[in-house]
């Protein structure tokens, strides 16, 4: 493998772990997966046992506690 060939496919690992580190996504799209489903805030806590956290992006984008909440978990309080 020459010098070149190499380079090549260094290149090609740090885009992909760049692509990988920082992969964009739109604001609407949340970061993690949700997969259980909530009615409201306090039924979230009464069964995890813990207080609904909003996620930076969503602050970021101004949302409240509920407009956060129900764009992850779909309920309403």
């Amino acid at each position: 493998m020459n010098t070149d060939e190499r380079f090549e496919k260094f290149d090609a690992m740090v885009d992909r772990a760049f692509a990988k580190a920082f992969e964009v996504r739109t604001p609407s799209e949340p970061k993690r997966k949700v997969t259980e489903s909530y009615a409201s805030i306090e039924e979230y806590t009464d069964k995890t046992g813990k207080r609904f956290r909003m996620l930076k992006e969503q602050k970021d984008r101004g949302l409240n506690r509920q407009e956060a909440f129900e764009e992850l978990y779909g309920g309403s309080n």
